[in-house]
């Protein structure tokens, strides 16, 4: 499934699962933690669960969550177009949403 068509308890439920916790299939929009049932992290909406999983992402390689921030922000790999600096500046205003889209490419990307 495309990042894209992910709704965002998918998104936030996909990250959970790529840091190695279990989807809850009692409760769908749950996790498991242990032996408790949880909801995920809000990484899509939340600007500080956002940033959390793009520093995770930049850790795991900065050059390819850089690439797909601005793949999930412009539609194109590449610096195309635009000056470089004004699609650097709408990328530093990432939303969390985008921060999480480009982050989950990048993890996923790197299994």
């Amino acid at each position: 499934m495309e990042v894209y068509q992910l709704t965002h308890a998918q998104l936030n439920i996909a990250f959970e699962v790529l840091q190695g916790v279990k989807e809850d299939r009692h409760r769908k929009s749950n996790v498991l933690k242990g032996t408790y049932s949880v909801p995920p992290r809000d990484y899509a909406t939340d600007p500080g669960d956002s940033l959390t999983i793009q520093g995770v992402a930049i850790a795991k390689d900065a050059v390819k969550y850089i690439d797909n921030l601005h793949y999930v922000k412009f539609g194109h790999h590449g610096w195309e177009g635009e000056t470089e600096y004004k699609q650097i500046a709408a990328m530093l205003n990432a939303s969390p949403q985008e921060r999480a889209m480009a982050a989950h490419l990048t993890l996923k990307e790197s299994l």
